[in-house]
């Protein structure tokens, strides 16, 4: 929600609404994680539990061993119309890293601190 403090950087209340309803759900999901994110009712029970209907559905899938798996699930979610699409972060890393300046190596920096948090990694 857009607090008042923000409501001076929109001309009107049409615009501050619209910028309200037009909010995209984007759930990061991994190998431990991906079965239970691309299943049925996953993303409607999000909605359900916030109470607000998004925009957009959109699954980040990251370091699944079944690329064909996974690809499979999140098609069938698109056909039952519980996602708007999926994409695979390994596809768009290198674009990521080139727009940011990075490189893989400084992605190692993080990787004690998102073992321990139970993220796979590269």
């Amino acid at each position: 929600m857009i607090s008042d403090h923000y409501s001076g950087l929109y001309e009107n209340k049409t615009e501050r609404q619209a910028l309200k309803e037009a909010v995209d759900l984007f759930v990061n999901t991994f190998e431990r994680t991906y079965t239970r994110v691309l299943s049925k009712g996953f993303f409607p029970s999000i909605e359900e539990q916030n109470q607000y209907r998004f925009s957009k559905k959109i699954a980040l899938i990251n370091n699944v061993q079944s690329r064909k798996d996974a690809s499979i699930r999140a098609d069938i979610l698109i056909e039952r119309g519980e996602i708007d699409a999926y994409y695979f972060v390994a596809d768009y890393l290198d674009q990521a890293l080139e727009k940011t300046g990075s490189n893989y190596p400084s992605l190692f920096l993080f990787k004690p601190f998102l073992q321990k948090k139970g993220i796979s990694f590269l």
